[in-house]
């Protein structure tokens, strides 16, 4: 199954692929309270995952 998203800032947008996701976890974080996100408990594999945005707006999110 193919999945997209984005980040918090809404400029980097990103698409992965996975099994059927059936369960999610809450971040609770400032951001992700405000805005209901919801985190995959699995990994997704580097050769299963796709950025769509430019190199300059990525960058390290502490």
């Amino acid at each position: 199954m193919e999945y997209h998203a984005r980040c918090h800032c809404k400029r980097v947008r990103f698409s992965f692929r996975s099994p059927e996701i059936t369960s999610g976890k809450r971040c609770n974080c400032s951001l992700c309270v405000r805005r209901g996100a919801v985190l995959s408990p699995d990994y997704i594999p580097a050769a299963d995952f796709t950025p769509h945005a430019d190199e300059s707006d990525l960058t390290v999110y502490v």
